[in-house]
């Protein structure tokens, strides 16, 4: 059985930051619908695991661009950790 586990970004720096495992993709893009309430999350992103190719994949993003909470389309890949995670923060640290 699959598991969708949910993953943000923080104003305050913090990545990867573990919010929430759900059993159904429904309750985890709720949460991430909740986390754009709070204006310090500047990107969330829904992980499935396992997947039909028995590894991790993004199912559903959402991403800050100018104060404003948008659902991520198109290909989704991984960019609450490492260098999309960073340069999320040092656009954010520009502004």
């Amino acid at each position: 059985m699959s598991k969708f586990y949910v993953y943000a970004v923080w104003r305050n720096g913090e990545t990867h930051s573990d919010e929430g495992r759900f059993t159904d993709l429904e309750l985890a893009e709720r949460r991430l619908a909740e986390l754009g309430a709070d204006e310090n999350c500047l990107l969330a992103e829904v992980e499935v695991f396992p997947s039909e190719a028995l590894k991790t994949d993004i199912v559903a993003q959402r991403e800050r661009v100018d104060g404003t909470w948008f659902i991520v389309e198109g290909e989704l890949h991984a960019r609450t950790r490492g260098g999309e995670a960073r340069g999320k923060l040092e656009e954010e640290a520009d502004e």
